[in-house]
């Protein structure tokens, strides 16, 4: 199980991070005052994804995620670092369309 709580060497109960996907995913970033920007996302996982190439994303910020001719996907943001972010989809999307 890849979230199956494990014991360290002080038995305490610590969790695994889930596995991520490192992907190169071209997308579409729209903001909510409407503005598009070109990102990739760089890597997917059960509870979220990261991405790359935008600046200036706030912590949660919604935003939309178009990858290829899907529908865009409503996220958002939990992390920054410069020119990239985290964050998480939102309702029922699924990382299978990322």
């Amino acid at each position: 199980m890849a979230n199956a709580p494990r014991r360290n060497e002080k038995s305490r109960i610590t969790y695994m991070r889930p596995t991520r996907v490192i992907v190169h995913s071209p997308a579409l970033l729209t903001r909510a005052d409407g503005t598009e920007h070109k990102v990739t996302i760089t890597d997917v996982s059960a509870q979220g994804f990261s991405l790359e190439g935008q600046e200036g994303l706030e912590v949660g910020e919604q935003i939309y995620l178009k990858v290829g001719k899907e529908e865009a996907i409503p996220a958002e943001v939990r992390w920054v670092a410069d020119s990239q972010a985290g964050g998480v989809l939102l309702g029922d999307a699924e990382y299978s369309v990322i």
